[in-house]
């Protein structure tokens, strides 16, 4: 059966070293949790993992993310023209990093998506919310 999937990593940082690897830094497992609304953070990555099986490739993919009260955001993906399709090699993985710098975190759903030339993958995301710190007892 030919599936298309996708996921997505929601993180603090990805960097590049020389030899073409990603660093990915503070990989958020559940809620982002913010102290108050608006949030000033410095930056937010996101890193795109896109599969298909290799009789099936991408002729076009375009990653959404949406954060709330910001603007959609919206980058088209290039796809490898040099592909080395192999016997041992069913599928293809495309790895793809969105950093949002200067962000303002407001409560709600971080939600991503990859649209591709057959339809589109929901890719998930995480939810941030405002969680304050309890008072000291003895106020």
């Amino acid at each position: 059966m030919i599936e298309r999937k996708a996921t997505v990593l929601v993180c603090d940082e990805v960097t590049f070293s020389l030899t073409g690897k990603f660093n990915i830094f503070g990989i958020y497992t559940g809620d982002i949790s913010i102290p108050h609304d608006p949030t000033p953070i410095t930056q937010l990555a996101f890193l795109f993992i896109i599969e298909t099986d290799m009789q099936d490739i991408f002729k076009s993919l375009t990653c959404e993310i949406t954060v709330p009260n910001l603007p959609l955001v919206r980058q088209d993906i290039a796809i490898p023209l040099n592909i080395n399709v192999q016997p041992n090699r069913p599928r293809l993985v495309i790895r793809w990093p969105i950093v949002l710098p200067n962000l303002l975190l407001s409560p709600g759903a971080i939600t991503s998506r990859v649209i591709h030339d057959k339809g589109e993958i929901n890719t998930g995301g995480v939810f941030i919310s405002v969680v304050s710190r309890p008072l000291p007892a003895n106020l």
